[in-house]
């Protein structure tokens, strides 16, 4: 699953199975595909201090040798609030830099915090479409290219790209 929009996040961290009241987190690759999602604190206050922080740290995957394309380069986070009316103005902005600050230093991008009441919800980052967002230059872009597609005439990128790679490979005699 490839996420395109802050919606995409939302049913990930809010799905039904969650725990009620705990800081949840989806992590992301190079190329916005899913890698985890975990509960980092069971139990979570909405204080984003020095623990919280740490927990984060330690939930995040590791790039490992058995899996080193899918290194984790974004990070979304989400948790319950009682009433979610007041937000995003409400969100603590200066402890929001600071998550963002302190996850760039370990080359991962915050692409938002989210809350639920339940009813509705609320968000640092983008709620929709990344590609109407600031951020959007700095994420990779999905492309949809609808068919049908001439098999050997059509143009598109897609259909280049398979062409090139089914294309016999021959060796080229230099005269």
């Amino acid at each position: 699953m490839i996420i395109e929009a802050g919606y995409d996040l939302h049913v990930l961290l809010f799905a039904e199975r969650r725990e009620r009241g705990a800081l949840r987190m989806v992590c992301l690759d190079a190329d916005l595909r899913v890698t985890d999602i975990c509960t980092v604190i069971p139990s979570f206050s909405g204080s984003f201090d020095a623990a919280a922080l740490d927990l984060i740290d330690r939930a995040i995957p590791d790039n490992n040798d058995d899996l080193p394309k899918y290194d984790t380069r974004f990070v979304a986070l989400g948790y319950d609030v009682v009433d979610a009316s007041g937000y995003p103005e409400s969100f603590d902005w200066e402890r929001v830099r600071v998550v963002e600050e302190w996850l760039s230093c370990r080359g991962v991008r915050l692409l938002g915090i989210q809350l639920c009441d339940g009813e509705s919800w609320a968000s640092t980052g983008p709620m929709y479409s990344f590609a109407t967002y600031s951020i959007a230059d700095e994420l990779p872009r999905a492309v949809v290219i609808p068919g049908p597609h001439p098999f050997d005439s059509c143009e598109c990128a897609a259909c280049a790209q398979r062409r090139q790679r089914l294309r016999p490979v021959t060796p080229s005699r230099s005269v």
